[in-house]
Order: structure tokens, then C-alpha cells, then sequence
């Protein structure tokens, strides 16, 4: 894992380019600390590489979820109680919508 400066982003693009097609993807950091990172993509697969991208966003945020579930021991409610929850919201959204 190779880290990448801001500044040197916007000093030296073109070594930073360089470097990212040699070493395929770079940890941008602004003071020290990472905040991006940067993948070097041809032309034809910049799609591909987008829907990765939101497969990724998606898990972590599952993930984050279950934390904080599990923080405050939400992953030890019973099926039942899932479900009795799903329910009644569904049971209010239909009112509120009239149906």
C-alpha cells in the first residue's frame, strides 16, 4: 500500500499518474491521514469499477449497521420480534398511505 499526499496531487500530477498506473491503486492522505484512495482504471471497464465501488459502499454500511446494532444489543432480538416490527410498520405505512 502506497500513500499519495494532496499536495503532491496537485503539484505533480503527472508523477502521480505515473505511479498510479504503475502500482495500481494509491492511498491519498491530506496531513498524514487517508481519505480516498485511488485506483487506476482503463478506459473500457470505468463502469465495472463504479458498480465495485457501490458494492463496497453498500457492504460497509451493512457492516457499520451490525456494529452498531451489536453495540447496543440489538443482535440478540429475536426473529419474532423482527418480524412483529416489520409488520406493525408495514401495517402504518398502509394507513398512511389509504390503501
Amino acid at each position: 500500500m502506497e500513500f499519495v499526499a494532496d499536495r503532491e496531487i496537485r503539484n505533480e500530477p503527472g508523477k502521480v499518474r505515473k505511479r498510479l498506473s504503475e502500482k495500481g491503486e494509491l492511498v491519498v492522505t491530506a496531513r498524514g491521514k487517508p481519505y480516498a484512495i485511488m485506483i487506476h482504471v482503463e478506459p473500457e471497464r470505468v463502469g465495472d469499477v463504479l458498480a465495485l465501488t457501490s458494492e463496497i459502499r453498500a457492504r460497509m454500511a451493512v457492516s457499520n449497521m451490525r456494529e452498531r446494532a451489536a453495540r447496543k444489543g440489538l443482535d440478540k432480538t429475536a426473529m419474532r420480534d423482527i418480524d412483529r416490527e416489520i409488520a406493525f410498520a408495514r401495517k402504518e405505512r398502509k394507513q398512511k398511505s389509504g390503501r
